[in-house]
């Protein structure tokens, strides 16, 4: 597990990472890589992978040294600010620009 969560990290600003360019860097075939993923956290590689990106979000946001949501999403991995905003506010219960810190 420690080794598909250090590649997700390594590669989470890439918005085209894919199961098949995860699998190749574990050294699994797709089929394992995905059943291996499921195995280890009871969701498919895909909702894994963005769980982690809406946690290092999560993060992102509250450090204070970002100045927009849009900073925050394309350095996890998301291209379209808007659906970023909507999944993290869906998943995280929050707004990400309520936990924007910001200097007044």
């Amino acid at each position: 597990m420690n080794t598909f969560t250090r590649i997700i990290e390594q590669n989470i600003d890439d918005p085209n990472l894919t199961n098949t360019d995860l699998a190749k860097k574990t050294g699994l075939s797709e089929r394992q890589f995905y059943r291996r993923i499921e195995m280890l956290t009871g969701l498919s590689p895909n909702k894994f992978i963005r769980g982690m990106r809406l946690k290092k979000a999560e993060k992102l946001l509250r450090s204070g040294q970002y100045e927009t949501v849009k900073e925050v999403a394309l350095r996890v991995g998301f291209i379209k600010v808007s659906w970023f905003s909507k999944l993290f506010e869906r998943e995280m219960g929050q707004r990400p620009l309520d936990l924007l810190k910001r200097e007044f």
